[in-house]
């Protein structure tokens, strides 16, 4: 049907899919806390996928597909289960993002530049958004617990939802990830690829002639298949 559905159950269900018609990439990561965050985060994948089909996505289609997953899901043993959500459409070279909790995207740049189009919420950044907490202090670990995420429970329909839109650019990439990947590595996402590409960049240089001429061809000089430094880091690794 055009869809591919991946299912990690140690990571409480976490779901990715993507349609041919548009291009379209979903992490849902059920709440461990919730009484059943893997059927969250599945059935909140399922509905997306049969939403979605030539709809564009929008906040009142989140909102509509909701509605759908607590009559699923709010009742009995499921009442409250629990999931964030992140989720991309990509028509033409648009691509539209809207994420509920803490499940996050990314776009990282060609030049390996890397912004966060998503928005964790997040009980410390509310407290911020509200002039409540000090952006340059440190908190207690609690405070990084959820405000906001999609529970089977028709009375929590007011959750946040966040959207941004951006232009993508030739050789961006996009990055979809449960707090999980994003709680682990922190800042080590950024660094390991700031170290990949300065270690293509060094190799590269060095394996010419300093005596030849050289035209410098970044999209070269990353091949994990080649004579390139992130293959020789890639080795020394394995």
């Amino acid at each position: 049907d055009g869809v591919i559905r991946i299912f990690a159950p140690q990571c409480c269900g976490s779901f990715c899919f993507f349609r041919t018609d548009s291009l379209v990439l979903a992490v849902a990561d059920g709440v461990a806390i919730s009484p059943s965050p893997e059927k969250a985060s599945r059935a909140c994948i399922d509905l997306l996928i049969k939403s979605l089909s030539g709809n564009p996505l929008s906040q009142k289609l989140l909102r509509q597909i909701h509605n759908q997953f607590c009559d699923q899901l709010a009742k009995g043993k499921t009442f409250g289960s629990s999931t964030t959500l992140v989720v991309i459409q990509i028509i033409d070279d648009v691509c539209t993002l809207l994420n509920v909790g803490d499940s996050r995207g990314y776009v990282i740049r060609a030049d390996g530049r890397w912004e966060q189009l998503s928005y964790d919420h997040s009980i410390i950044n509310g407290l911020i958004a509200s002039g409540e907490a000090d952006p340059d202090m440190e908190y207690a670990e609690l405070y990084n617990g959820l405000d906001h995420c999609w529970v089977a429970d028709f009375e929590e329909y007011d959750f946040a939802i966040h959207q941004s839109q951006i232009k993508l650019q030739t050789n961006d990439t996009i990055l979809l990830c449960s707090d999980g990947v994003h709680d682990v590595l922190g800042d080590q996402l950024q660094q390991l690829y700031h170290t990949l590409g300065l270690g293509a960049l060094k190799f590269f240089l060095l394996r010419v002639d300093p005596k030849k001429r050289m035209v410098f061809n970044p999209e070269e000089s990353i091949d994990f298949h080649g004579f390139t430094g992130p293959f020789v880091q890639y080795s020394f690794a394995r």
